[in-house]
Order: C-alpha cells, then sequence, then structure tokens
C-alpha cells in the first residue's frame, strides 16, 4: 500500500502492487473500475466516498482498478476521456460539494502500460464533520472496513469537538516548545544572544491523527530543512526526531520531530552599533534580514513537509524571545520610528498555510506574521512587501 509514501512518489509500479498482492478494499482504500457520471446521484456518490475518508482515518481512492468483492483483479484504466479535463471536474465537485471544504485533498492521474489510472489521496480531516451539500443532500457520511455509512447523532457530537481539540493540543504543544526556548532550553546548546527568532509550523491533520514519520527517510530532506542565518550542515536523528545544527558557530537549529512538526531557532537577533551606540538608541531588530530569513526557510520547510507525506493545513507560529528594549529598523524607504518594544517576549497569533502545493499560500502566510511584526513596532504593515502582496525585501 502507498499510505505513508509520499504522494508524488506514486506510480504505476505502486498501482501495480495493488493488484499482484491483491490488496483488498478497507477503511483506507476503495477501488473504481470506471470514473464517475455525471448525474446527480453520480455526484453524490463521489462526495459520499470523499467525505467519508475525511470524516473517518483517511485514505485512497483509486479509479481504474477492476475488483471483485472488494479484492483486486487488475487494472482498468480510463478509456475514451480527457483524464486531465476529469481530474479539473473531480476537484470542482470537492470544491463546491461538501461543507466545510476538505484541506489538503491531492488528485493525479498516473501513466500505466495500459492506460490511465486517477488516484486520489483523501487525508484524515482536522476539521470534520464534512457533509455532503450537493443537490440538497446535507448527509454525513463515514468509512470503516465494512465501507461507507452514515453517521449517527453521538459520533456527530463527538466529530465536532475534534477540531477545537486538534488545534488546542496543536496550540500547546507550541506553547510549551516556545516556554521551553523562552528559558534559554533548546534542543543543542546554544548562544543565547540579545533576541531570538523561533519558528514553529505543525501540519495539523498529522498531528491530530498521531502520524509519526520515518526520520531514517526523513534524512533526503537535509536541503530543505536550513538552519536561520547561517549555513549549517551537521544533519543528525536524535530522541526527538532529525535536526540541523552548526556545531562550531552554536546561534540556531532546526528540528524536525517525528510528528511532523518543525522548529527553528536563530539567537542574536538583535543588533547594536557603534552608531546607535553613540545617539544612544537601543539596540535594533533589522527588518530585511528577518523577511529574508522567513523568506528563505519556511517555504523550504513547507516542501520538505509535502515531501515526507505530510498534509494541509499547516499551522505556521512565530514568536521572539528576549525582545524587551529593542526597536525595529525596517528598512527599504521606510524612516525607523525607535518604537522599542515593551514585553519580554513577541507571542505572534499563529496564522495558516492552507496548501503545501502552491508556494503563495506560504508566502501569504508570511506576509500576515511580518505585518503583525512591524504593528508591534508601530508600522501600518511590512514594508518589505508591496501593497499586492508581492516581496521586495
Amino acid at each position: 500500500m502507498f499510505d505513508h509514501r509520499p504522494f508524488d512518489e506514486i506510480d504505476e509500479a505502486s498501482v501495480r502492487d495493488l493488484v499482484s498482492n491483491k490488496i483488498p478494499e478497507s477503511s483506507s482504500v476503495e477501488y473504481k473500475q470506471a470514473t464517475y457520471g455525471s448525474s446527480d446521484s453520480n455526484k453524490k456518490e463521489f462526495l459520499k466516498d470523499i467525505s467519508a475518508f475525511a470524516n473517518s482515518t483517511g485514505g485512497h481512492l483509486v479509479i481504474g482498478i477492476r475488483a471483485d468483492e472488494g479484492i483486486t483483479i487488475d487494472v482498468s484504466p480510463l478509456q475514451d476521456i480527457n483524464v486531465d479535463a476529469e481530474l479539473q471536474r473531480l476537484e470542482s465537485m470537492v470544491h463546491d460539494g461538501l461543507e466545510p471544504r476538505v484541506q489538503g485533498i491531492r488528485m493525479k492521474r498516473v501513466e500505466t502500460h495500459a492506460g490511465p489510472v486517477i488516484v486520489i489521496r483523501v487525508p484524515r480531516s482536522w476539521n470534520p464533520p464534512h457533509r455532503v451539500r450537493y443537490a440538497r443532500s446535507n448527509r454525513f457520511w463515514a468509512r470503516n472496513s465494512a465501507g461507507k455509512y452514515e453517521i449517527g447523532v453521538e459520533e456527530l457530537r463527538s466529530l465536532f469537538f475534534q477540531k477545537i481539540n486538534i488545534e488546542d493540543r496543536a496550540k500547546e504543544f507550541i506553547r510549551a516548545r516556545t516556554e521551553e526556548l523562552q528559558a534559554h532550553d533548546g534542543l543543542v546548546p546554544l548562544q543565547w544572544g540579545n533576541g531570538s527568532l523561533v519558528i514553529h509550523l505543525l501540519p495539523l491533520p498529522d498531528f491530530g491523527a498521531g502520524t509519526v514519520f520515518d526520520m531514517v527517510a526523513a534524512r533526503e530532506q537535509r536541503a530543505y530543512l536550513p538552519t536561520l542565518g547561517i549555513d549549517a550542515t551537521s544533519v543528525r536523528l536524535n530522541l526527538e526526531g532529525l535536526c540541523n545544527h552548526s556545531p562550531n558557530r552554536r546561534i540556531a537549529y532546526t528540528q524536525l520531530f517525528r510528528n511532523g512538526a518543525i522548529e527553528a531557532v536563530l539567537t542574536g537577533i538583535g543588533i547594536e552599533t557603534r552608531e546607535s551606540k553613540a545617539d544612544q538608541l537601543p539596540a535594533f531588530i533589522s527588518g530585511p534580514p528577518l523577511g529574508k530569513w522567513l523568506i528563505d526557510a519556511v517555504p523550504r520547510y513547507v516542501t520538505a513537509l509535502r515531501n515526507i507525506g505530510a498534509n494541509s493545513p499547516v499551522l505556521l507560529s512565530i514568536s521572539m524571545a528576549d525582545v524587551q528594549g529593542l526597536r525595529l529598523e525596517p528598512g527599504t524607504s521606510s524612516f525607523p520610528n525607535n518604537v522599542v518594544f515593551d514585553r519580554m517576549h513577541m507571542i505572534i497569533p499563529p496564522v495558516t498555510i492552507d496548501t503545501l502545493a502552491e508556494e503563495v499560500s506560504t508566502i501569504e502566510a508570511i506576509r500576515e506574521v511580518l505585518d503583525i511584526v512591524w504593528n508591534a513596532f508601530d508600522y501600518d504593515r511590512c514594508s518589505l512587501f508591496t501593497q499586492d502582496g508581492e516581496w521586495t525585501g
């Protein structure tokens, strides 16, 4: 099976394995010999299949496999249809036919020697339950080893509380890690300088499902786990997962946890120059490097998560420790106002990266965070972006 295989790596061999190993339908996989028709009943059937996976443990829908009583027989490739157009049609149905939207669904065509097959990966949802709203169906579905079933009242009530529980646990994980770093207790020894930047990313569906990622395989993602501010290449396994740091310059590390969370720390972000001392100005955080650290690193972290098979949405949290009394020099054409931050630590509300597949979602989240940082120093917005959201820093 390809439950934990990166979606981009699912290929003809993966599909052939389903047939040769006679993998049966289960709570996490369903086969269709042909794609769904255009009638209302066909569309509702497709939406039932997708929502049932999302409301349960997630799974794969494979269109183009012939099965008998749930046991695979052979590849039955899609004939006489435009597969790319069909993928767009299915994506549109998912977008418009379920409420709330299921985030993180991925679809692809897989070419086999006999013809194309469609594979759809549906993650376990972090914000269930999802109902089929197409044609006023308004019904909730789930899935077990016996197939789809309509959700009862008690299970429905439990699912409504699941989103709140996952969000609370995710924020508690980030809060606990942030507090340890505020106490200068990092995962590797650091030289704690004047102010520290902390980044956390956490894939909500995987965190909620208790997914444990293979850290040995994750070594291949070392290029996508950069440290902030310096180039470190000492990547090693540790108790918590996989860590990249520089033993010689102990100011930064990046940690990939087994649950898919990423933590990046950079110390000494507060700068004091001869000029600022002469003018009796407090130390400052330089805006352009701060923005560039995020723009350079966070999209690469998102790529690492996508490559190990993590699912969106991803919670992005930025905080800064030991920044009381520091000011912000915004750079570009903005004139510094010399406002200093009045608290020991800056905790920025988490934002959500909706998809791992499009970098624009990541850039929008970074801009949202940096706007809040600039606001904390009495600037209207981050001056490193245009009004239209284009990065200029």
